[in-house]
């Protein structure tokens, strides 16, 4: 009998550390899903506003020459601008396809690689 009580507390300690354990490494594991989902949003954000000034100085670039082409002051804006018109509705119409589910496949890849 003297045995069985001994054991009792000897397993709730060892069964308390457990649980701490589990708790401290889901929370490890936690931190390296944000860290790594953090990393990608700010690569992405540095790289996104790097193109994004490529693209505004090349469309300056190309109004100012449709502006040679046409021999207009603003025609080759109104061009680029056309241009741009055009892409929008583009995306606008085949926005699932287009943006919504790739990004949806890669948060459920980048979601499923982690658990291991």
């Amino acid at each position: 009998m003297e045995n069985n009580s001994a054991t009792i507390p000897n397993i709730l300690k060892k069964t308390e550390r457990l649980t701490s354990i589990t708790v401290e490494l889901y929370q490890l594991k936690m931190l390296k899903v944000g860290s790594t989902y953090l990393a990608s949003i700010v690569s992405r954000l540095i790289i996104s506003t790097i193109i994004f000034i490529l693209i505004l100085f090349a469309s300056i670039g190309t109004a100012f020459y449709c502006n040679t082409l046409l021999e207009s002051t603003y025609l080759g804006f109104f061009c680029v601008a056309a241009g741009y018109l055009l892409l929008a509705l583009i995306l606008v119409l085949f926005r699932d396809s287009i943006i919504k589910r790739p990004v949806q496949n890669s948060v459920i890849r980048r979601s499923l690689n982690h658990d291991s």
